[in-house]
């Protein structure tokens, strides 16, 4: 993650941040093998993921609908993930 210039987050080892521009963000959740990538950009994402699947192999599932058995909802239309 360092190599795509992520912040490790200091009170979280797996938590891994990057300021993209405008305030932008994106967010890397790892725990043992699954990764969850989180942002407001979605085309950052798309090219992160690109990225990532140059760099080891992986597969994308899409949408989370849970993480760590935590379940993931979400309202497009009012912009809100909880």
């Amino acid at each position: 993650m360092v190599n795509q210039r992520f912040m490790r987050y200091q009170f979280d080892h797996y938590i891994y941040f990057k300021k993209i521009n405008n305030g932008n963000y994106a967010i890397l959740l790892l725990c043992m093998d699954d990764m969850l990538v989180a942002g407001y950009c979605m085309k950052y994402i798309v090219e992160l993921k690109n990225k990532l699947e140059n760099t080891f192999s992986m597969k994308d599932l899409d949408e989370a609908k849970q993480i760590i058995r935590m379940g993931i909802t979400r309202n497009k239309e009012n912009h809100m993930l909880k």
